[in-house]
């Protein structure tokens, strides 16, 4: 559903997760509005163990959501 990309904030001087809704997904507006309830669940939530979301937006076709990065293995590492 959607790709994500380590970034630098140059403004902030950090490091950030991108998350960018796919082609299809980013002109469907059912998908669009789900990746925005995430946002919006992610925004209203503040614990040490969920992920903190900086920005939701779009850039013409583009739908993404900024949050913080957190390292290390991914989700389908530790199914293994």
């Amino acid at each position: 559903m959607a790709d994500v990309y380590l970034c630098e904030d140059s403004t902030l001087g950090r490091q950030v997760a991108i998350k960018v809704l796919r082609g299809s997904f980013a002109r469907d507006g059912d998908r669009i509005a789900r990746f925005e309830k995430e946002a919006r669940a992610l925004a209203a939530l503040s614990h040490p163990n969920v992920l903190s979301i900086h920005d939701f937006g779009r850039a013409g076709d583009v739908v993404y959501a900024v949050t913080e990065l957190l390292d290390g293995e991914t989700l389908r590492e530790r199914l293994r």
